[in-house]
């Protein structure tokens, strides 16, 4: 009998019937809902863009979830062969392949809609409100200056959702936040009651393009690079979000 088993596996594998196993693609990532995160459909919005390019590549991607710090450098040292996903960054072309974009994305104001906030040109037109922020997070650099120099007066909060709560309750005018985080965050905390006093200046602080890394110490880097790159130019990147679920706009 075990002749007659090892008999047919000589004639498929001589028929060319094995197929090679799927290359691996070993991906860190982290925890930033809607757009990543472990208990999402698809691992959230972003991921499922980078299984898709994988799958298009010909490649068997996994997902390894880290703070972002170490997600970042276990993919620099070339341990994992990429990192989903962050915003383009001279810095880290030394170490990384930008491949992308899949994702637009707009850093927007949220504020309760009791606030009478009229457009602005420069970010100093904000001087007199009371704007939240997350310890850690870019923003921008000019945002950080006119905090600094006392143009602005930024409040300094833990995360979106700490900030979020304190808009709720009138402890800040506003906070620049991701506005697809934003709406996600907004339904995830709050009753659609709750949800409705709350909006988002239509003027974005910043618009970001979200990009996968490629670590230039992953083997095969260059053509792992081009070869995702090919498959992205094939798809739209994730837009920017226009409408929330359960928030008002303007």
């Amino acid at each position: 009998m075990r002749g007659f088993v090892y008999a047919a596996l000589a004639a498929v594998v001589l028929n060319g019937t094995v197929k090679a196993e799927t290359p691996a693609f070993r991906v860190t990532t982290g925890e930033y809902p809607p757009f990543t995160g472990q208990a999402l459909s698809e691992d959230g919005s972003v991921n499922s863009i980078v299984w898709e390019l994988a799958e298009t590549a010909g490649l068997a991607v996994s997902f390894q979830y880290l703070p972002w710090k170490r997600a970042l450098e276990a993919a620099r040292t070339g341990k994992y062969a990429a990192s989903s996903f962050w915003y383009f960054s001279e810095e880290r072309e030394e170490d990384f392949i930008h491949v992308g974009p899949i994702l637009n994305d707009r850093l927007v104001f949220f504020h309760r809609t009791d606030l009478d906030l009229e457009n602005w040109n420069e970010i100093s037109d904000l001087a007199g409100y009371r704007i939240g922020a997350v310890t850690g997070y870019t923003y921008s650099a000019e945002f950080w200056q006119l905090g600094e120099t006392g143009v602005l007066d930024i409040d300094v909060g833990p995360s979106d959702a700490a900030n979020l709560r304190k808009l709720m309750a009138g402890r800040i005018d506003m906070f620049p936040m991701s506005e697809q985080v934003g709406y996600h965050l907004i339904d995830q905390l709050f009753t659609s009651e709750q949800a409705a006093q709350l909006t988002i200046q239509e003027q974005p602080l910043q618009v970001s393009e979200g990009y996968l890394l490629v670590s230039r110490a992953a083997e095969g880097a260059e053509q792992l690079a081009q070869s995702l790159q090919a498959a992205v130019d094939t798809i739209e990147p994730i837009a920017a979000a226009q409408s929330g679920s359960g928030i008002g706009n303007e």
